[in-house]
């Protein structure tokens, strides 16, 4: 009696069985266990307290050298931001390297799947899953502390809200974009090492390929590490800087669909 108190029917159907409670364990690994404090303490020190390092340099130098009082202010801004575009990509994919290939390695793909579970819905929840926490631990709350830390530095002055803004829906199109890209290139590889090594490529690619080919910048998700910073120091924006946006934005659900179709082919 007391077991049957506690289960709870599931209805789900066709692709959609197991999504709900695929989802509610993925999502327990990052807010259920000591992960949670371990990467809200990661990211704090590695994005705020680059800046805050910063900040008290800066306004050690600012009255000897005659720079402009807000240049702390800026320079802060500039950091962040320019931080954000490397090192976020780069947890995001490192995060999520194990959601599909560790799973298949250890045998747990196999037997998960041997239950009433599609695997749409195991593809889809370790994306949303993996999504989510980088979301709230990595861009959401530090960009929280960052708003709380620049009002402390400045003595009151905060970013700007529409930059902001802007500047937060691009970092998550960056970064989701190279999640998406991994859980799909992991439905074709069974290593690590060349599902790593092709999505940190392509990531740091950008800061090279670019200066030999500039119209690279216009095609793939390489220009969000110069848009971004851009956006929250109003910079001109080119009037092409929606083809890349788009594009990046379009293959993410792209590349979600290829990893469920080619996972729905594989044998395990």
């Amino acid at each position: 009696m007391a077991a049957n108190a506690v289960l709870k029917p599931v209805r789900e159907t066709g692709w959609r069985s197991g999504f709900g409670n695929l989802l509610r364990k993925e999502l327990g690994l990052w807010f259920g266990t000591s992960r949670l404090w371990k990467q809200t303490l990661l990211w704090t020190l590695l994005l705020n307290g680059v800046v805050a390092l910063m900040q008290v340099m800066l306004r050690n130098e600012t009255p000897a050298t005659g720079a402009p009082p807000d240049m702390p202010f800026m320079m802060g801004i500039q950091v962040f931001f320019s931080l954000t575009m490397v090192a976020i990509p780069v947890g995001a994919i490192l995060s999520i390297q194990d959601a599909i290939i560790g799973e298949r390695q250890l045998g747990t793909a196999a037997w998960i799947l041997s239950k009433p579970v599609a695997r749409p819905s195991f593809v889809l929840t370790k994306f949303l899953a993996h999504a989510a926490g980088m979301t709230t631990l990595a861009v959401l709350l530090q960009m929280a502390i960052f708003v709380v830390q620049m009002w402390f530095w400045s003595g009151g002055t905060l970013p700007e809200a529409l930059p902001m803004a802007k500047a937060l829906g691009l970092l998550l199109a960056h970064m989701y974009f190279y999640q998406a890209l991994y859980l799909m290139l992991s439905t074709f590889f069974t290593g690590r090492g060349a599902v790593t090594g092709i999505t940190l490529g392509l990531l740091f690619s950008g800061q090279i390929v670019p200066q030999l080919l500039p119209w690279t910048l216009k095609v793939t998700p390489w220009f969000f590490a110069q848009l971004v910073p851009g956006v929250m120091m109003k910079s001109p924006v080119p009037d092409w800087a929606w083809i890349p946006i788009t594009i990046t934005t379009v293959l993410i659900p792209v590349f979600l669909g290829v990893a469920v179709w080619r996972f729905q082919r594989e044998e395990l």
